[in-house]
């Protein structure tokens, strides 16, 4: 209830809805509102429920549910930013440090929901691996399942190292604009300690080789990498938990959502991760949200004229023979991702982190 509180007394401070109409009438209470709202949210329900429940007009229904999800999305920067000052950035890396790995900052990974109602002449774009068409998100969380960041919408057939290129949080991780100046140390097996600076993101293997991407070992029958590895995935799970309970507590993600307009789904978005780190700080009184954050939430804003230059050369065309023994098949383009990119010392800081873990583990007799 205290939540439910919290909203409506930013939904008056901002007047987010008028008391009364053009003939003077009043309208349906502001209370009624934001509860059908919360109430399609969290329960994937189709605006005739709303209706139903409200006992509005349907285009009422369907015009405050849009505006109430924009106004909520415009409160994107005051609850979904990366930890800021020393303190929250000590939190953060401390809870990481705990579980053998120094310098991470958080897990991220790309979620898809689905759009039911795209485009005909947009499918092509949308349809990715899922067969059907979707919008892919982007999110970076803490160990506390705390949404940090989160890109707008991308099409579904764009994969991770794509969709990352797009990612002003990490892009200012890997320009080093945000948490240069912080050092982390490593232990290695004979003792020494290695200084580090700059923070990373623990990844799955899909992104990019950047220093601030570390993802575990694939293949390999060395111990410590294995052991490394099982580690780095297991904390890794974070967001996948967190993306569980998006859709979970709001299940209009759980299925594919039906507006027309991307902006509307991505507002959609927005609103359910707000809600999400509401909730999470209510529940665990964790978080301190601050005031006045610097996170203004442009770092995930690029324009579409824009993508040229931040996607280049992703994809190598060649062209190849088909499999016709005849000789006489014609020949077809295939695309063959050249897109991958590896940064120098990215697997030392690897080899680092997997052996101050090994000796984490040494110490600690767990191997």
């Amino acid at each position: 209830m205290f939540l439910f509180e919290q909203i409506l007394a930013i939904a008056v401070a901002q007047k987010w809805a008028a008391v009364k109409d053009g003939k003077r009438r009043f309208q349906v209470p502001l209370p009624i509102k934001i509860l059908w709202c919360l109430r399609l949210l969290g329960r994937g329900l189709v605006f005739d429920d709303a209706r139903e429940f409200a006992q509005a007009k349907m285009s009422t229904v369907h015009s405050w549910f849009h505006t109430f999800c924009r106004r909520m999305a415009g409160l994107l920067s005051e609850y979904v930013y990366p930890p800021t000052t020393s303190a929250e950035i000590r939190n953060v890396t401390e809870t990481y440090r705990m579980v053998g790995l120094p310098g991470c900052i958080g897990s991220a990974d790309v979620v898809h929901v689905g759009w039911d109602r795209c485009p005909a002449g947009l499918r092509s774009m949308f349809v990715g691996k899922e067969g059907v068409p979707t919008i892919a998100y982007e999110m970076v969380c803490d160990h506390r399942r705390r949404i940090i960041s989160v890109t707008p919408g991308h099409p579904g057939a764009r994969n991770d190292k794509t969709v990352v290129k797009f990612d002003g949080f990490i892009q200012a991780l890997h320009d080093r604009q945000r948490y240069a100046e912080c050092t982390f140390s490593t232990v290695g097996a004979d003792g020494n300690v290695v200084q580090h600076t700059g923070l990373y993101l623990i990844v799955d293997g899909g992104y990019h080789r950047w220093l601030v991407l570390q993802c575990p070992y694939k293949h390999t029958s060395d111990r410590a990498r294995q052991q490394f590895s099982s580690n780095l995935e297991s904390q890794r799970k974070d967001i996948e938990c967190t993306f569980g309970i998006l859709k979970g507590r709001f299940r209009i993600l759980k299925s594919p959502i039906r507006f027309h307009k991307k902006s509307e789904i991505d507002n959609v978005v927005f609103t359910c991760a707000v809600l999400h780190n509401m909730l999470l700080e209510y529940d665990y009184g964790h978080v301190d949200f601050g005031d006045n954050s610097p996170y203004l939430g442009e770092e995930g804003q690029f324009d579409e004229e824009d993508i040229g230059m931040r996607m280049g050369d992703m994809r190598d065309i060649r062209i190849v023979r088909s499999l016709d023994t005849s000789g006489m098949g014609g020949v077809y383009a295939q695309y063959i991702d050249t897109s991958r990119e590896t940064e120098r010392g990215w697997q030392e800081l690897r080899e680092h982190l997997v052996a101050h873990y090994w000796r984490r583990l040494k110490d600690t007799g767990r191997r």
